[in-house]
C-alpha cells in the first residue's frame, strides 16, 4: 500500500510535537516491507520531509526514522499549498520514470492528515482544494486525525 503522511509541523504543535513523533513512528513499525510511504510536513510552506520509499529495507526505515525525529514545530498553519503538494504526490505515482509504476495500479493508498485542525484558511477553501487534490485518486483513504487538548 501507498501511505501518505501529511503533518502539520506548525508553531501550535509545539507541546504535542513529541506525541505526534510518537504516533508517526508506530505508523512506520507496523507498516509493511511492501509498503511505500511518503511524508509531507507543513507550517507557513510545505516541505517534502521523505519523497516516495520503499520501506523494504532496514536503510530506508532508518531513513525516514531519522526525518520524523528531526520535526520541529514552527511558523503559521498552511494547509491548502500542503494540500497541493499531496496532490502532484499521488499523482507522481502513476507516471513513468519510476521503477515501481508497474505495481502501482494494484496498491492500495491512504491519506493521514495529523493536525491539531486550525489551519489559517477557511473550510470551503480546504473542502475546494481537497477534492482538486485527491478527484483524481478516487480509491484513496483520506483519514483525518487531530492532536491536542483544543484540537478542533
Amino acid at each position: 500500500r501507498d501511505l501518505l503522511l501529511l503533518v502539520d509541523l506548525s508553531g501550535s504543535m509545539c507541546d504535542v510535537l513529541p506525541e505526534l513523533k510518537e504516533c508517526l513512528l508506530d505508523i512506520l513499525a507496523r507498516s509493511e516491507e511492501a509498503d511505500r510511504l511518503c511524508l509531507i510536513g507543513f507550517s507557513s510552506e510545505p516541505s517534502l520531509l521523505c519523497d516516495w520509499t520503499m520501506l523494504d529495507s532496514q536503510d530506508s526505515r532508518s531513513m525516514v526514522r531519522k526525518r520524523i525525529q528531526d520535526m520541529v514545530a514552527h511558523g503559521g498553519t498552511c494547509l491548502l499549498p500542503a494540500l497541493e503538494l499531496a496532490g502532484a504526490q499521488l499523482t507522481s505515482l502513476g507516471r513513468g520514470g519510476s521503477p515501481v509504476d508497474e505495481v502501482t495500479n494494484n496498491r492500495s493508498a491512504a491519506v493521514v492528515l495529523l493536525s491539531d485542525g486550525d489551519p489559517e484558511e477557511p473550510p470551503e477553501a480546504l473542502c475546494s482544494a481537497a477534492t482538486r487534490a485527491f478527484s483524481s485518486h478516487l480509491g484513496a483513504v483520506v483519514v483525518a486525525l487531530a492532536l491536542g487538548a483544543e484540537s478542533r
